[in-house]
């Protein structure tokens, strides 16, 4: 608010840094998680001056508060706007969650597969696999479930090729896919490998490699989960060491699931 209170009204670029600082306001806000003030500075900011970029975070803001209906129309109004190709890229990736919430399926698939077009033919390995695992994700939902399994392996192999903080994070992303299936030894496989890159960054790092909304890439959590899956087999002599792995981990991080 100090700041707003230095822009005077005869100076002739008011709106620019008016737009500018409740863009900054809004961040803050998201940031804090407060998407309902997020959106209303960021609407603030588009009336002193008209942006993309801004106007693309006021939809996605809107998804953070399950706004689909209003996030949809937005993106809808910036698909006429000229558009760089991440805003493209961005703008699908928002029309496909805006179409999911409002449980249109095909629509979701439409713009998620337009998305990923974009991003495989710029090499933007990041974008392939969340979008790939967004797919996966939709299609198992409508019980395509093999359909599923090859974009989920799409995104396990791209995964593999970069970091380990990335291949780990898609491991586990796969793991619950098939959890969810009752697939169990490939959920096993799956975490067992997770868990292989998380020890080995934890050794380099001399911590666990986590942050508030990345909790599952801990040896704790996969342990515990590679445990419940040997135990809906029946399988408890297999479950118990990583059970008491878990259990381990948890008291001497203080971090018990």
């Amino acid at each position: 608010t100090k700041a707003l209170e230095t822009v005077r009204d005869d100076d002739r670029s008011a709106d620019k840094k008016n737009a500018e600082l409740f863009e900054t306001l809004a961040e803050i806000y998201k940031q804090r998680k407060q998407p309902d003030l997020a959106e209303s500075n960021y609407l603030t900011s588009l009336k002193h001056q008209y942006n993309t970029a801004v106007k693309i975070k006021l939809g996605d803001v809107q998804l953070d508060s399950k706004k689909y209906g209003a996030a949809l129309n937005i993106f809808l109004q910036l698909l006429k706007s000229r558009l760089n190709n991440n805003q493209r890229v961005a703008i699908y990736i928002g029309l496909g969650v805006s179409n999911k919430g409002l449980n249109k399926y095909a629509e979701a698939i439409l713009n998620y597969n337009k998305a990923l077009a974009i991003s495989q033919r710029k090499g933007w390995d990041d974008e392939v696999i969340l979008l790939n695992s967004k797919l996966a994700t939709l299609l198992q939902e409508e019980g395509k479930v093999a359909d599923a399994e090859g974009y989920l392996d799409n995104s396990v192999q791209l995964a593999r090729k970069k970091s380990k903080k990335t291949s780990a994070r898609q491991n586990t992303v796969a793991a619950d896919f098939y959890n969810k299936t009752n697939s169990y030894d490939k959920e096993i496989q799956l975490r067992k490998e997770a868990l292989e890159d998380i020890e080995e960054m934890e050794q380099e790092t001399n911590e666990a490699p986590i942050s508030v909304d990345d909790n599952i890439l801990s040896a704790q959590v996969q342990n515990y989960k590679i445990a419940k899956a040997f135990a809906a087999q029946d399988e408890y002599d297999e479950a118990i060491p990583y059970l008491k792995e878990s259990i381990k981990e948890a008291a001497s991080k203080n971090d018990l699931i």
